[in-house]
């Protein structure tokens, strides 16, 4: 598929950094602000506050911007010791790995090789965490990202592959909280849009489809999926609808789920399977009114849409 939206986005590090959220090219006053900050920051508030991690990160990521690497990495220790030292946060030491790993694989001179590994003892982390866990399950599809950043294909791939069967094993599992099946189902969804692309923002009612799907063999052009993409990334919209629909009939984000999906069909221009969706939504909802079905979204002034 040709200048589509790129399959996975540049991850929002889970420590408060953006992937590139220091300048690429800081400067020497960007260094210093980022350093007066940290120390104004331990004294108002300690080290002890959650958010001082976030501190450090942002410092770590403003001095690989500045090509100090070394000052970089003693920093980003130094934060990893901070959350280490705390028992109630251990789930979140695997990402805070990744993040640095993504800052390096980022970074202007990238060390991809440094950040494989670092990535790889963070995975070897977070497969120690129970395998329900939010924590366990995003750092799997952040390692799809990270190869996707790093430009390999083949391992990518097998990180898809390793998600997959990962879920695929918690769909069956009848054990779950409502919580737990709805972490699931939304990761089922990303990898959705790994295969074609990120849920399009869409208005029900007046929006035509944005994207269309050709066969195989047809040239690449804007706007278009392949069918076998599209194939590929409906199997997971089904699994992920099918375990929302384990939860109660009166959870909201149950029947958001359905709208979505009936979004998803639409934005490709499949109308049978929209259709089908709809009624489908209909049966949950009981009702046929299409106003409570689609209600009109809340008015946004910001975007010329209120």
């Amino acid at each position: 598929m040709k200048n589509k939206p790129a399959k996975v986005l540049s991850s929002l590090f889970a420590f408060g950094i953006a992937a590139g959220a220091a300048p690429a090219y800081a400067d020497k006053a960007a260094v210093e602000t980022a350093e007066a900050s940290v120390k104004m920051f331990e004294q108002r508030a300690g080290t002890n506050n959650p958010s001082y991690v976030n501190q450090l990160m942002y410092l770590a990521n403003v001095y690989l911007s500045n090509d100090r690497e070394k000052d970089a990495e003693i920093i980003y220790n130094k934060a990893l010791l901070n959350l280490k030292s705390k028992p109630d946060r251990k789930a979140e030491v695997p990402r805070l790995m990744l993040d640095w790993a993504m800052m390096l694989a980022s970074n202007k001179n990238s060390q991809k090789e440094k950040a494989e590994k670092v990535m790889l003892d963070g995975l070897q982390l977070a497969n120690e965490l129970p395998a329900a866990s939010k924590e366990r399950i995003n750092y799997l599809i952040g390692t799809i990202n990270f190869y996707n950043v790093i430009g390999k294909s083949d391992k990518k791939q097998a990180r898809i592959k390793a998600a997959d069967e990962h879920l695929a094993s918690l769909e069956k599992n009848e054990k779950l909280t409502n919580e737990d099946i709805t972490n699931v189902a939304a990761n089922l969804v990303k990898l959705a849009e790994i295969q074609t692309f990120p849920m399009p923002v869409m208005r029900f009612r007046f929006q035509s489809p944005v994207f269309h799907v050709v066969p195989d063999n047809s040239p690449d052009k804007p706007n278009t999926v392949k069918e076998r993409e599209f194939k590929s990334a409906e199997g997971y919209q089904l699994r992920a609808i099918r375990q929302y629909d384990r939860l109660p009939e009166t959870v909201p984000w149950r029947i958001e789920a359905h709208r979505k999906l009936i979004l998803w069909y639409r934005s490709l221009g499949q109308t049978k399977q929209e259709e089908f969706q709809t009624q489908q939504l209909s049966k949950l909802m009981n009702t046929t009114d299409r106003d409570k079905l689609f209600p009109q979204p809340a008015p946004c002034p910001a975007c010329g849409m209120g």
